[in-house]
């Protein structure tokens, strides 16, 4: 097994991989590639010759407060499903620590697929650290929400080209999208109803966020997902968190708010 990061020659391997691994038509993966590839943040495991597994960092930023860190997002992680089983994705994400670590980098976050693979991730150093709540508003229920919410958790700023890269997606996939000062949303609606799934306040501005989605979307009822808090009665775990910088490792974070997911 080799670990490097990606080259130009393997790009045609880390398509057949994506669409194997998620499904997606070779347009959606454009999208990924068009906005947020980069080559030296595309980690790979090469076996027989051939890349057979890799794992695409986002670099984006924890803001905790006042404090400020550098956390990259392990994003769209798959393996060659006849090599799967063969500890290809853990040592990618070893090899994804250490370089990181070398970078600068304070944090690593991921959002396992499914709910097993948290037990995974966690054997592989890292821990649950975000949540979410999900809430359910009539439209004056969201209006009057909207006066007095605010995100006072840590939280993810995402970087524009991601955000770029997220609304396309919602384009291809026929969502409805707002971008703005305040932050990014999407949401599907049926009938009256709107499913928020992404939901990101720029620099915690969650209540100026909700009036724009509510100027946005003319739905009687939305269910959306929000930061939880120490109080919250049923916080969902959502994403983890691993810190490499010493900094980051005297932290004591807890639910955190990852806002979007890119699912």
């Amino acid at each position: 097994m080799l670990l490097r990061t990606a080259k130009t020659e393997d790009i045609s391997a880390l398509y057949a991989i994506w669409q194997e691994a998620f499904g997606d038509t070779a347009e959606t993966v454009d999208l990924f590639f068009d906005t947020c590839f980069q080559k030296k943040n595309t980690l790979v495991a090469v076996c027989d010759g051939q890349v057979r597994s890799v794992v695409y960092l986002l670099r984006n930023v924890l803001q905790y407060g006042e404090k400020s860190f550098t956390a990259s997002y392990i994003y769209a992680a798959a393996t060659e499903k006849v090599y799967r089983g063969k500890g290809l994705m853990r040592a990618l994400l070893t090899y994804a620590a250490e370089t990181e670590s070398v970078r600068g980098t304070d944090f690593l976050y991921l959002v396992p697929a499914n709910t097993h693979l948290f037990q995974y991730y966690e054997k592989c150093g890292f821990r649950t650290a975000f949540g979410k709540q999900i809430c359910t508003f009539s439209r004056a229920g969201l209006q009057a929400f909207a006066e007095i919410s605010e995100c006072t958790v840590p939280y993810i700023a995402w970087k524009r080209e991601v955000l770029q890269y997220a609304e396309r997606l919602a384009q291809q996939f026929g969502e409805y999208s707002l971008s703005g000062a305040n932050g990014f949303a999407v949401w599907a609606q049926t009938g009256e109803c709107a499913e928020v799934s992404e939901l990101y306040a720029a620099d915690s501005r969650l209540s100026e966020l909700l009036h724009e989605l509510l100027q946005a979307c003319k739905a009687i009822q939305f269910t959306l997902s929000l930061p939880c808090t120490a109080a919250t009665e049923k916080c969902e775990s959502t994403a983890m968190l691993k810190a490499l910088s010493q900094r980051a490792k005297a932290q004591n974070i807890k639910h955190a708010y990852i806002g979007l997911t890119l699912g």
